[in-house]
């Protein structure tokens, strides 16, 4: 067939499919299929994507025994595998923000959809639908597939969030650890900056002292102070927790890693001190 006509031919065949959906009435597409990723395919050259469930990324990477393993590789080649050389049938309604048709596929009388959550290669998209939920109570009881150990939800993956490694919790510590030995080694200095800010405007505070959440940003300008124990005095409360804001920015440590460390942390003042 000429190529030209096969493109007008393929066009009038999508035409009529996004027409269909549209309107809302069910449309099957049959076919061989070329697949995506682990919860999309195409099937005579048109976008469909697996209603009712939500595969790995094909990037993405989940946990067994302490060791990752390409969970979102692995939901593509499965689904490549049971469909490799066999005609597929697709039925939906409706269509997704991308223009795919979101469906049901099934291999003869075997649906993917089921098959893919059953397996434990995708999560029910219970945002959307709840029609996989079984599957996926039958998936994390057998401990299939990502069900093995640990992993992130495909929706909170894709805004970001990741999974966190044994070498990746390593060095969080060793942060931790340093950012805690960096952050002594300047309390005093912070003490003294709180402490030549104080306007104690007479009253008698011996033996008192308060107690501060602050919270800095990363340049240690203070953006909240909240008293978590009270002197018991009110007056040297509030001129406290003035002072404490007087003396912003706080000389904190500035290395970038240790921020996540320090952003908040507990502030003891005593006048005595």
């Amino acid at each position: 067939m000429n190529p030209s006509l096969c493109k007008r031919v393929l066009l009038g065949v999508l035409l009529f499919i996004f027409a269909a959906i549209s309107s809302g009435a069910e449309f099957r597409i049959t076919g061989l299929v070329e697949v995506v990723d682990g919860d999309s395919l195409k099937v005579q050259g048109f976008g469909i994507r697996l209603e009712g469930l939500d595969a790995p990324e094909r990037e993405q990477e989940c946990e067994a025994a302490g060791v990752l393993w390409p969970c979102g590789q692995e939901a593509r080649e499965v689904l490549q595998q049971w469909t490799l050389n066999r005609q597929i049938s697709c039925i939906g309604n409706t269509s997704d923000r991308s223009g795919r048709l979101l469906a049901e596929c099934f291999v003869g009388k075997v649906s993917l959809n089921e098959q893919l959550v059953l397996h434990g290669l995708a999560l029910a998209y219970r945002e959307f639908s709840t029609e996989y939920v079984w599957e996926e109570t039958r998936a994390r009881e057998a401990e299939r597939g990502i069900w093995q150990g640990r992993f992130i939800a495909p929706w909170d993956w894709r805004k970001g969030e990741r999974l966190v490694t044994e070498v990746d919790e390593a060095q969080r510590l060793q942060d931790e650890q340093d950012a805690v030995s960096a952050f002594g080694a300047v309390a005093w200095a912070i003490q003294e900056q709180v402490r030549s800010n104080w306007n104690p405007r007479g009253g008698d505070f011996n033996g008192m002292s308060v107690s501060f959440t602050i919270r800095v940003d990363r340049d240690g300008n203070v953006t909240s102070v909240e008293m978590s124990r009270s002197s018991g005095n009110g007056r040297l409360d509030e001129s406290a927790e003035n002072a404490i804001f007087k003396a912003s920015p706080l000389p904190i440590p500035t290395e970038a890693r240790f921020y996540e460390y320090i952003k908040e942390f507990e502030f003891v003042f005593s006048p005595e001190s």
